[in-house]
C-alpha cells in the first residue's frame, strides 16, 4: 500500500484497520494523527514493513510528525525504514533509491 501526503494518512488508517490485507506500506510525507495512536495503541505490528519519506524542509506537514509515527510504528514492532531528504513536500533522489529498494526485497 502506498500514499503520499493525505494518501499516506489514509494508507495508515486502511492498514491498521485491516492489518491482515496488508504486508508493506510506503507512507511519503504523511503522519499518523495523534488521536489515532491513542485509540490503536493495542495493535500488534509485528511483520510489517513500513518505509516512510519525508523531506526537512517539508512546509505543509512538517518532519516531527513523520518522526512521530515512525517512533510509534517502531513501539508497536513494525520494520520501519525511514529516509529523510533536504527536500520539501517532495521525494528526493536518495530517498526515491530506498524507496524501490524496499519494494522490490521479497520479504
Amino acid at each position: 500500500m502506498l500514499g503520499l501526503s493525505q494518501g499516506a494518512v489514509l494508507a495508515y488508517a486502511f492498514a491498521l484497520h485491516h492489518l491482515e490485507k496488508v504486508r508493506k506500506i510506503a507512507a511519503l510525507f504523511g503522519f499518523i494523527p495523534q488521536s489515532w495512536q491513542q485509540e490503536l495503541s493495542n495493535r500488534d505490528l509485528k511483520g510489517k514493513q513500513i518505509f516512510i519519506a519525508h523531506g526537512k524542509q517539508d512546509k505543509i506537514v512538517p518532519i516531527f510528525k513523520a518522526r512521530q509515527a515512525a517512533t510509534w510504528l517502531t513501539e508497536h514492532d513494525a520494520q520501519v525504514t525511514f529516509c529523510e531528504t533536504s527536500a520539501g513536500h517532495k521525494i528526493g533522489v536518495n530517498c526515491l533509491k530506498s524507496f524501490g529498494a524496499f519494494f522490490r526485497s521479497p520479504n
